[in-house]
């Protein structure tokens, strides 16, 4: 009988062995994965024309099995490649950047960096805003009190969001480049 227990005894020694193996080579596997990571995230415009203050949020994005809400990357250092410039994000994850004035459009990066976080590099462009000789289209002679018209054109297309002063009344043409007066009496 002793054998027969001995043997029970020696088998069930075996697999308890076998399953302390087991989960020591899961724990080992689990402190071989790699921890989750955090990254920072850019968003900003693809395009921008040149001296516009534009927008840049970075948030901390995480690598997880469950997918987490990305956060504020408050403190983080966003870079500029065109000029070299360093800005700081605020408590949104947020910076005001005026984009530079060129000759022709460019391509350039926008970098944010953290410490402990993976950085993150996004390519913008900046267009040249070609100005024009604007060209103000008003008839030359109007009656007194009466209403007229004026078209802001360059390059024979109309121009939108003009400041037209006439009498000190100051107006924006339309989307079609026009805005009416009332002449004096």
């Amino acid at each position: 009988m002793f054998m027969k227990n001995g043997k029970k005894w020696i088998t069930m020694m075996l697999v308890a062995m076998l399953i302390l193996v087991a989960f020591a080579s899961i724990g080992q596997a689990k402190r071989c994965l790699p921890k989750p990571k955090s990254y920072l995230k850019i968003d900003a415009p693809s395009e921008v024309d040149e001296g516009e203050n534009f927008d840049v949020f970075v948030t901390i994005e995480r690598i997880t099995a469950i997918q987490a809400k990305p956060e504020p990357a408050v403190g983080a250092t966003v870079i500029t490649e065109w000029d070299n410039s360093t800005y700081l994000t605020d408590e949104q994850g947020k910076v005001t950047i005026i984009a530079p004035l060129v000759d022709d459009d460019i391509i350039s990066n926008i970098i944010a960096i953290k410490e402990g976080y993976e950085s993150d590099i996004v390519p913008i462009t900046i267009i040249n805003i070609f100005l024009s000789q604007l060209k103000i289209n008003a008839p030359s002679e109007v009656d007194e009190g009466s209403d007229f018209g004026v078209v802001i054109t360059a390059d024979n297309q109309t121009i939108p969001s003009v400041t037209v002063i006439f009498n000190d009344e100051v107006k924006i043409t339309d989307d079609n480049g026009s805005v009416s007066f009332t002449a004096p009496k």
